[in-house]
C-alpha cells in the first residue's frame, strides 16, 4: 500500500460484570480494533486494505479473532484478493472440561485446526 492512502483506526471496548438468572456475577471485557487503508483514484482503480480484532472474555471463557484481508481493481478489472483469519477460544464445556481450539483460515479455506488441554 502506498503511502498517499488514506487510513483509518477505530478502537473500542466495554468490560464490567453480568449476571444471568442465579449464578454468581462475571467478568467480561470486549474489545474491536479496526485499521483500514484504501487507495483510491476512481471506481475502476481502487485497493482497501483492513485488519480486525475481536477480544471476548466472559467469566473464564475468551475468543479471539484475528482478520486481514482486501481486495483492489486496475482498469476495472480485480487484480488484488487476499484474506487471513485466526480464531481461538478457550473455555470449559458444560461438563467443566478444557476446551481450546484454534482454527485458521486463508483465503476462505480452513487450514489449520488444532486443538489442546
Amino acid at each position: 500500500m502506498s503511502e498517499n492512502a488514506s487510513k483509518q483506526s477505530t478502537r473500542q471496548r466495554a468490560t464490567g460484570d453480568y449476571q444471568s438468572g442465579l449464578t454468581a456475577r462475571s467478568p467480561f471485557d470486549f474489545t474491536v480494533d479496526a485499521d483500514q487503508a484504501l487507495k483510491y483514484v476512481d471506481d475502476n482503480n481502487y485497493r482497501i486494505d483492513a485488519w480486525v480484532h475481536m477480544g471476548r472474555q466472559l467469566g473464564r471463557t475468551a475468543d479471539d479473532i484475528d482478520t486481514t484481508g482486501g481486495f483492489g481493481r486496475t482498469n476495472g478489472v480485480l487484480d488484488y484478493a487476499d484474506g487471513h483469519a485466526t480464531q481461538h477460544y478457550r473455555g470449559q464445556t458444560d461438563q467443566g472440561r478444557c476446551y481450546d481450539r484454534t482454527l485458521v483460515a486463508d483465503h476462505g479455506w480452513i487450514t489449520r485446526d488444532t486443538s489442546a488441554c
